[in-house]
């Protein structure tokens, strides 16, 4: 009988310790897929924040009414922020306008300077 209790104690510890340990790998594996999907999230906001910056610059570009190429764009979650020099407050305007108006932008910010 003490044999057997023996046997059934091992058994049950050994059991215990693989549960213990499947549990820790599952763990492990869930913060790995949650870390990667943090990631690849990540990634994907920097890309379409590149793609929206692109589509800005593009926009302004073509604008008949924006004489000044001195502007830059930034792009952070949508958010744009027009930064440089423009000939005037309806240059400035315009660039503001134009940016507003291109898919996926969420905000502008204006930091254009008129001289």
């Amino acid at each position: 009988m003490v044999q057997y209790t023996a046997r059934l104690a091992a058994a049950v510890l050994a059991g215990c310790v693989i549960g213990l340990s499947v549990f820790a790998a599952d763990s492990t594996t869930q913060k790995s897929a949650r870390s990667a999907a943090s990631t690849s999230a990540k990634a994907d906001a920097y890309v379409e924040d590149s793609v929206i910056t692109a589509k800005v610059k593009a926009a302004l570009l073509r604008a008949p009414e924006l004489k000044s190429r001195d502007v830059e764009v930034e792009t952070d979650h949508g958010r744009v922020m027009l930064t440089g020099v423009v000939r005037s407050k309806a240059e400035r305007d315009h660039a503001v306008k134009t940016a507003a108006g291109v898919d996926g932008v969420a905000d502008v910010k204006d930091a254009l300077v008129v001289r």
